[in-house]
């Protein structure tokens, strides 16, 4: 694989050069961006998939009071349906996307929606609503789209630093495209990053003056209590792994040092589980041992929970998570927010 990537470095060259010209003529304003009157809080990255969009979209909607209204706006990758469309209790991921489904179920009281072309999304979840605020998941290059405040995010794992343009490498875009963030966020840190390390990594990342960077790890919530309901008292219990996202590497390694993992299902990102995929899972697990449950992640279970029975529904354990900010972050996080929407009253 990495050697077809590198002779695919030609091709990366000229796609740099293309997404180079693109964001020129929108700095010339030769190709018109669009502002709006409610503030936009744009989320996204430098590199393909995997830096923890969805979850730290979800931390910004659940940080705002309760006296604010937030919307959320998606493109809903990979649903088979187009257009605008606003989700609600019947929703299906095959219809609005796996990863909005998701912030439905966890972000109560937030109004997400879908929609290819963000311009024409903000004007519909807009349209006779009061809400004070949206949140755009994965829209750092949707460059139509002025937003009041510009999340890049990037992992510690990988960051955009040591990366090269698609095909060759993840990169959207050079990572000159940084400038425009107002904050950036490394994402995935170990929880026992020494502040030598962050301050190394700040420096590789090369911020403008006027950027923030912060750093945040993904908590990954017990599954204890999903255990004990499950009837199984021995914590060192075996587990199958089942995955469909961009990077299980955090969550493998996490789970591996509490339980056995007999088998991994290992997907692509967004995969759309079929009757056929959790026939096999089934007979993997049926051929494993007694105490063996099932762990797949909150983005899968939005698709696999519908085509499960309440017989074998028992067998699956959800592994949740959650962003927490390192070094007082989430302080810094609430202050360029408040500073860049300038509003009299607290955002968040």
């Amino acid at each position: 694989m990495r050697i077809i990537r590198f002779l695919l470095f030609p091709f990366a060259f000229i796609y740099g050069i293309v997404t180079g010209i693109r964001n020129y003529l929108y700095n010339l304003g030769y190709i018109q961006s669009h502002s709006f009157p409610i503030p936009i809080i744009k989320v996204g990255n430098l590199n393909t998939g995997g830096t923890g969009k969805t979850p730290m979209t979800q931390y910004l909607a659940t940080s705002m009071p309760q006296s604010k209204k937030v919307g959320i706006l998606s493109r809903g990758y990979r649903r088979k349906t187009r257009g605008f469309i606003k989700a609600n209790a019947n929703s299906k991921a095959s219809e609005i996307g796996d990863e909005p489904l998701l912030l439905y179920n966890n972000v109560p009281g937030v109004e997400i929606a879908v929609c290819e072309d963000r311009k024409v999304g903000i004007e519909n979840i807009t349209q006779g609503s009061t809400l004070d605020l949206i949140i755009l998941d994965d829209a750092f290059q949707q460059r139509r789209i002025i937003g009041n405040i510009e999340i890049l995010l990037t992992t510690y794992a990988q960051p955009y630093y040591n990366d090269l343009m698609l095909p060759t490498g993840n990169l959207r875009e050079f990572i000159s495209g940084r400038k425009r963030a107002d904050l950036i966020i490394v994402t995935k840190c170990p929880p026992d990053i020494d502040k030598a390390e962050m301050e190394g990594i700040k420096e590789k990342l090369r911020p403008f003056r006027n950027q923030k960077v912060l750093f945040s790890i993904l908590k990954y919530n017990s599954l204890q209590q999903s255990i004990n309901a499950n009837d199984q008292a021995d914590t060192r219990i075996n587990i199958i792994l089942v995955t469909g996202i961009a990077n299980a590497k955090g969550l493998k390694n996490h789970l591996s040092g509490l339980y056995n993992i007999e088998h991994h299902f290992e997907f692509r990102d967004h995969h759309p589980f079929s009757s056929q995929d959790l026939h096999k899972i089934h007979h993997t697990h049926s051929n494993a041992p007694d105490n063996t449950l099932i762990v797949t992640t909150e983005k899968d279970w939005v698709k696999i929970e519908p085509l499960l029975s309440a017989e074998y529904k028992k067998h699956w354990v959800v592994q949740t998570i959650e962003v927490e900010f390192l070094d007082g972050g989430e302080k810094d996080l609430r202050k360029v927010i408040d500073d860049k929407i300038k509003s009299n009253e607290s955002i968040i």
